[in-house]
């Protein structure tokens, strides 16, 4: 590759009064040498959901009508295909799309808010399509006379110069105001050698200086250019959008210069002063407290040094004092070093064996092995130690502890180092995956933006937290995450939720089991079984009252289902429990259930039906004043589901299984229908509930703290949940007035049903 990119985009996201996107192909090698890299700067000076629409558009097919255009291919064989011409139909293409684009999609738009550049940049040349008001600015290098001719003599001193080829290449060329066609021009050449391409949108170049650019971009690399420009441009306080992209040609120029012999001692300085100034910002950058082991080690072995040259008997003439220069590189001052480090390492080692060996005999050797204690070492070695030696023994020990000490160090410093540049790794990318999975919640992708957050969630679990800054930005992750997660899933909590009895503050030992709401009185019915009791709220004046029967033989309280505002029945094992709402009675009918397993009841047209869990039946029944007549199994054809949980009726009966499956009946045989796949998964549900008078489906899933709202065909509408609920038992319905009540536990709760208002 002879080019370096670099990318620059700074947006104040939704307080932008722009919408502005950067675009750089990522392509293969073959294809890079055969067709150079496409990029895109667009800016549109409206922001809105057509402009993201239209930004998406330009770059896709902008993209696609270059790359897959099939001449690409035959430049292997066909030596006058020129890029030029083949990036030129590709934005004649883009054109025509564009127009038909608007036109099928109903955008009205002005081109002149349209402000893009588009460009290949390919072997040492590059082509350029610019509309409306970006920026291209060249940067080349050129002999600076002035100088010369000032104070250099001869010799020729090499400036930066800028210029802006957009405005240039329009003074040479008639404009001519197309308002159906994006691109126009195309501006062409060689890209000079060690000169760069600063392409901008309007708004960059009024906060920097034409010698601002020049030095920032001719003395860094094109990154470390944009991060020097991304500082500057931050300290902005204002909501404006910045894009830019830096190109740089990797073509060296040779230039023959006449440069002056440096002087014989120059290398020797240099090293020196390299020497000095890595010592300078060693000390510099050393932690506080830490011992630096190559200043003791350095100190050792001159010591030593020291010691051996004392102990020498030869004594050095003048001329063996005389020094011989040498130019040393960096690399043999380095090797040096080292050799210097072993050097001092092997001395001490030989010195401290020895030492042993001179002091220690072949029976203390014996001893040291049969002693077992450290008291016990030293009285038999130590003790025979000299001053001189201990201090020495001494002094091995604690350069050995510093040794180690500073090499845990460095490893630990390289281990956080390691950690903190993973940790940055990951933010950037769950950062810009978090920027796609918002653009495809604009564009109603659920579908995708669930995928990227299946990726984020993975990304999250390998996020570091290890500091309190890492914990902090990984709770912000994970907060943004579980939002858009709500968003992905149409979760809603419950609004204003409120408990308006608990049922344990009346009766401790209460249990409660299910509850009914009659609109008629505007009352809530909770039932218990083990205390034999019918709890009755008044949501008028939020009083309770308790219905209790000892007398009256009850073996269960399930499924309760209210006929005509008047009547509330229970099935209770081989018999129906009827609670009569103006008597104020209890009364417990037998009925013939095949030896079934009631797993729920419900009613329609003033008839019972009974849903069999055992047989995979629904019963229904007739009532009369005092019993019920013979059970008709209702349904006509082989049952698909496992496992019957409940039903309910609405002209249609809807039956409810376990793990996400539902038939809806119709005169007693299953229609197409099924409920739509939702996330986290319907697993557990206990009941269903089909609205009398709305097109809705309540399902209640407890484990997941959740009730599911579907449409009468099974499509998924919404689901509302709240971590407060731990035990949910039952729910009933007030659509009237757009609530639902809820049993947690022994609490009634009452909800605001948000859908309703939609």
């Amino acid at each position: 590759m002879k080019h370096k990119i670099a990318q620059l985009i700074l947006t104040p996201g939704k307080n932008a009064k722009t919408v502005c996107e950067l675009f750089v192909a990522q392509v293969d090698a073959h294809k890079e040498y055969l067709a150079g890299k496409l990029f895109i700067l667009i800016e549109i000076e409206e922001n809105n959901a057509d402009s993201l629409k239209i930004i998406n558009f330009l770059i896709d097919f902008l993209s696609r009508n270059y790359y897959q255009n099939e001449k690409i291919l035959l430049r292997e064989k066909i030596s006058t295909l020129k890029i030029e011409h083949i990036f030129e139909a590709a934005l004649a293409k883009t054109n025509k799309n564009f127009k038909k684009y608007l036109e099928s999609a109903k955008i009205k738009t002005k081109i002149s808010t349209i402000n893009i550049s588009a460009g290949v940049v390919h072997d040492k040349n590059l082509y350029l399509s610019s509309s409306n008001k970006n920026k291209a600015f060249l940067i080349y290098k050129t002999k600076d006379n002035k100088c010369k001719n000032q104070s250099h003599g001869d010799e020729e001193r090499f400036i930066y110069k800028i210029v802006d080829i957009i405005n240039q290449a329009n003074s040479n060329i008639e404009e001519k105001n197309n308002q159906n066609k994006i691109f126009s021009n195309v501006i062409s050449g060689k890209i000079p050698p060690q000169s760069y391409f600063f392409i901008t949108n309007e708004t960059l170049p009024e906060y920097f200086s034409k010698k601002q650019i020049i030095d920032t971009i001719t003395l860094l690399p094109p990154i470390g250019a944009v991060e020097q420009i991304k500082q500057t441009l931050a300290k902005i306080n204002s909501y404006i959008s910045f894009v830019g992209i830096i190109i740089k040609s990797r073509e060296i120029n040779f230039v023959e210069n006449k440069i002056s012999a440096p002087a014989k001692n120059s290398v020797g300085k240099s090293i020196v002063d390299l020497n000095r100034t890595e010592d300078t910002t060693e000390n510099l950058l050393s932690p506080a407290g830490i011992i630096n082991p190559k200043r003791w080690l350095s100190l050792l072995s001159d010591k030593l040094s020291a010691s051996h040259l004392k102990s020498s008997k030869k004594s050095l003439g003048l001329k063996d004092k005389i020094l011989v220069k040498r130019k040393k590189t960096l690399l043999n001052a380095l090797k040096n070093i080292f050799s210097v480090i072993a050097n001092i390492f092997i001395n001490l080692s030989s010195r401290l064996i020895s030492f042993f060996k001179r002091l220690i005999t072949k029976k203390d050797y014996k001893n040291i092995i049969k002693i077992n204690s450290f008291t016990a070492l030293k009285n038999n070695c130590f003790k025979k130690l000299n001053l001189k030696n201990k201090a020495l023994l001494f002094l091995a020990i604690a350069i050995i502890i510093i040794f180690s000490t500073n090499l845990l160090f460095e490893r630990n410093k390289q281990k956080e180092i390691k950690i903190e540049k993973n940790f940055d790794e990951i933010k950037t990318v769950i950062e810009q995956k978090q920027n796609q999975a918002e653009a495809n919640m604009l564009f109603s992708n659920e579908e995708g933006a669930g995928k990227l957050y299946d990726e984020i969630k993975a990304l999250l679990a390998e996020l570091p937290q290890q500091t309190d800054e890492q914990i902090k930005q990984y709770s912000e992750f994970d907060e943004k995450y579980n939002s858009f997660l709500e968003k992905i899933r149409r979760m809603e909590h419950f609004a204003n939720a409120k408990k308006l009895i608990n049922i344990s503050s009346i009766i401790p030992e209460s249990s409660t089991e299910n509850l009914v709401y009659s609109p008629k009185n505007n009352k809530i019915y909770i039932a218990d079984s083990l205390q034999k009791s019918i709890f009755i709220f008044d949501a008028n004046d939020s009083t309770a009252t308790t219905f209790t029967n000892l007398e009256q033989e009850i073996l269960g309280m399930n499924s309760p289902t209210i006929i005509n505002d008047s009547k509330i029945y229970y099935s209770s094992q081989n018999s129906l429990l009827t609670y009569d709402l103006e008597n104020n009675s209890l009364k417990n009918y037998p009925i013939n259930a095949n030896n079934g397993e009631i797993a729920d009841l419900d009613n329609y047209n003033n008839r019972l039906y009974l849903l069999d869990k055992k047989n995979k039946q629904i019963l229904r029944f007739g009532a009369t004043n005092r019993s019920f007549s013979s059970p008709y199994a209702w349904i006509q054809e082989p049952v698909l589901i496992d496992d019957f949980v409940s039903m309910s009726i609405d002209g249609h009966i809807y039956v409810l299984g376990k793990n996400n499956q539902a038939v809806k009946y119709l005169r007693g045989k299953a229609l197409d229908f099924s409920l739509e796949a939702i996330e986290p998964p319907l697993v557990n549900p206990i009941k269903i509930q089909a609205s009398e008078k709305n097109d809705y489906l309540y399902i209640l899933e407890p484990s997941e703290k959740r009730l599911i709202v579907y449409d009468k065909n099974g499509q998924f509408i919404m689901q509302y949940m709240e971590k407060i609920f731990s035990s949910l038992k039952d729910f009933a319905l007030d659509e009237a007035n757009k609530r639902v009540y809820l049993l947690n536990d022994n609490s009634v709760y009452q909800a605001d049903l948000t859908h309703l208002n939609e």
